[in-house]
């Protein structure tokens, strides 16, 4: 680690979703969740996480963190597998820190694929997942909440990491009162010990876009916005929405994550600095499978729009390129890359939008992306 005048380095990745390559085949079974997968390139796990793990290795930050939906519907065989990597960036002497995502742990959908069937496979436990992920924070933990998969652990003698988890199966979705109370212990001994806490959680604590956010940030993500507020906790990092986007509020910055497995398969890297707890960070993009995670991401959104177009007076012409539109505007915003919302906003694509389906909830949703 570096001394505690130095800034802390980190690498931020999530929502990985691996699949253990023993549990799927090219089958019709596996085409089926493929096309209502959201856009991930879940077949390209291996090759993705093989790539990110020669990046942590090659930039030798001073800890990676994880946050959360490390497989792709909590399957033990995912885990272990997806563990192998980790071991090899803790090898080299590179912390690694995780927490569980609502993927990660009882799912309900858990599962292989072969031929034209979906099979059963073995789900993750809490305790499962604590023991396999072990090493990569909770061996580490000098804090830890009896009730749900959260911990604190050292960063450096001058900063801690408090990961909260809201995926247990009895209070999905929400820190449950015990996990508040854990927090707030924490957080009051950091601060009569005069450390800095940085928090990692899988839900988002601020919501990231105003039109989709429920089921994205935590159900009670006013309460734990005011907690880790009392305590001055300025950076909390988050997925699961697979969106890349940050958000602000009064002192707190929550930093959403993007999905790895999505276009453009991106990562952070990030310095803070302190003691005033500011950041910078430089979004990287792994140079593998572009071009097919770009189309599969390209395609899932045209899939998720065209049915809104359905049932219109609108010529086949005039809805092909709405969603050309569709897809050029939302991928990038995804993506947190930057477009020329000008140049849309001006484009015949964006009128037929004005013509065709101003009262549809995708038009909403560019709308706010296009003109803020």
């Amino acid at each position: 680690m570096n001394s505690m005048s130095a800034p802390l380095s980190l690498i931020i990745f999530t929502d990985v979703h691996y699949l253990a390559e023993n549990l799927y085949d090219e089958g019709e079974a596996f085409q089926k969740i493929i096309d209502t997968n959201v856009g991930k390139y879940t077949e390209g796990s291996q090759v993705i996480m093989r790539e990110m793990t020669e990046a942590v290795i090659r930039e030798k930050p001073d800890a990676v963190l994880i946050c959360g939906d490390l497989t792709f519907n909590g399957e033990k065989e995912s885990l272990i597998e997806f563990s192998g990597y980790l071991k090899e960036m803790k090898d080299e002497g590179i912390p690694v820190f995780v927490i569980c995502g609502n993927h990660d742990i009882e799912h309900r959908h858990t599962a292989c694929y072969r031929g034209d069937k979906v099979l059963p496979a073995e789900k993750t436990s809490a305790e499962d997942f604590m023991k396999i992920m072990g090493p990569y924070g909770y061996d580490a933990a000098f804090a830890r909440d009896a009730s749900s998969c959260s911990y604190a652990a050292v960063l450096r003698d001058d900063i801690w990491l408090l990961c909260l988890d809201a995926n247990v199966p009895s209070a999905r979705g929400f820190l449950a009162p015990d996990t508040m109370a854990f927090a707030e212990d924490v957080l009051k001994r950091a601060e009569t010990e005069g450390r800095t806490v940085i928090t990692m959680t899988h839900q988002n604590v601020l919501k990231q876009n105003e039109l989709m956010y429920h089921g994205f940030v935590l159900n009670n993500h006013d309460e734990v916005e005011t907690l880790l507020k009392k305590y001055g906790v300025s950076v909390n990092f988050s997925g699961h929405t697979h969106l890349q986007h940050i958000s602000r509020s009064e002192g707190l910055t929550d930093i959403c994550c993007q999905c790895l497995t999505l276009w453009p398969l991106s990562y952070l890297n990030v310095r803070l600095e302190l003691p005033e707890c500011t950041f910078a960070f430089e979004k990287k993009i792994l140079p593998v499978l572009q071009a097919e995670s770009r189309q599969r991401f390209d395609e899932t959104v045209v899939r998720m729009i065209a049915p809104q177009l359905e049932g219109r007076q609108i010529p086949e012409r005039d809805r092909e390129e709405m969603l050309q539109l569709a897809a050029e505007v939302i991928v990038p915003y995804f993506s947190g890359l930057e477009s020329d919302r000008e140049k849309y906003r001006n484009s015949s694509g964006w009128k037929l939008w004005h013509r065709y389906a101003m009262d549809a909830f995708w038009f909403f949703y560019l709308k706010q992306i296009l003109e803020p």
